[in-house]
């Protein structure tokens, strides 16, 4: 079998909103990536403009509390190493 597609990850947010849809507190967000032809190895988060990576796990939803704008830039690998695009949200 072979796969020349890279996984494709979406993004959801939890938390309480308030006026214009903005959260008023802390926020936690679910990274969901998935594969039509093979596996997903991993998928990879960064919440200071790529700075530092860090590995996503699903039992443990990643915590925003800082005031203000954060983007989080995302990916997923598959296991035939294809990489996704770097996407932001």
């Amino acid at each position: 079998m072979t796969d020349h597609n890279a996984p494709t990850t979406s993004i959801a947010f939890t938390g309480a909103k308030g006026k214009n849809n903005w959260y008023i507190g802390n926020v936690s967000f679910t990274l969901i990536a998935t594969d039509t032809e093979s596996a997903v190895a991993s998928t990879t988060y960064s919440l200071d403009n790529g700075a530092t990576w860090l590995r996503y796990a699903s039992s443990t939803q990643p915590l925003i509390s800082l005031e203000g704008t954060t983007t989080i830039l995302y990916y997923s690998v598959d296991s035939f190493g294809n990489k996704e695009k770097i996407a932001s949200s």
